[in-house]
C-alpha cells in the first residue's frame, strides 16, 4: 500500500493511506533508517543511502496487522513495515504530498 506522512515521532510514523488515518510504522520495522532531529526542529527518519522520510513523503508500506477500534471514531488501526523489496520512500517527480485534481471541463 502507499500513503502520505503526516507525523513523525521518536518510535516512528503515522501514515494517512485512503480512508485509514492510523497506519503506524515503528522504527524497528524500518531497517537502516535513524531518527534525526532535522534544521528548523523538524524531525524524519534518514537511511543509509540518504534517502528520508518526513511529513509529506509518499511511503510503499506492507501492512503487518490490522486492527477494528469503535471508540471515539470506528476506524481500522494498522502497524506497518518497509522490511523488503520495493518498500519505502516512493520518488514521484513534481509530487509534494498534496492531492492534485486534474481538471475534467477541458477533456469534454
Amino acid at each position: 500500500m502507499d500513503g502520505v506522512v503526516y507525523r513523525v515521532i521518536g518510535g516512528g510514523v503515522f501514515i494517512k493511506s485512503g480512508p485509514m488515518s492510523y497506519v503506524y510504522l515503528s522504527d524497528r520495522k524500518m531497517p537502516n533508517y535513524n531518527y534525526v532531529l532535522g534544521e528548523n526542529r523538524n524531525p524524519r527518519y534518514v537511511g543509509v543511502d540518504l534517502s528520508r522520510i518526513e511529513i509529506g513523503v509518499l511511503v510503499r508500506f506492507r501492512v503487518l496487522a490490522a486492527k477494528w477500534v469503535e471508540d471515539k471514531y470506528r476506524e481500522f488501526r494498522v502497524l506497518a513495515s518497509i522490511d523488503g523489496d520495493g518498500l519505502g520512500p516512493v520518488s514521484m517527480n513534481g509530487f509534494d504530498g498534496v492531492d492534485y485534481e486534474m481538471p475534467c471541463s477541458n477533456i469534454i
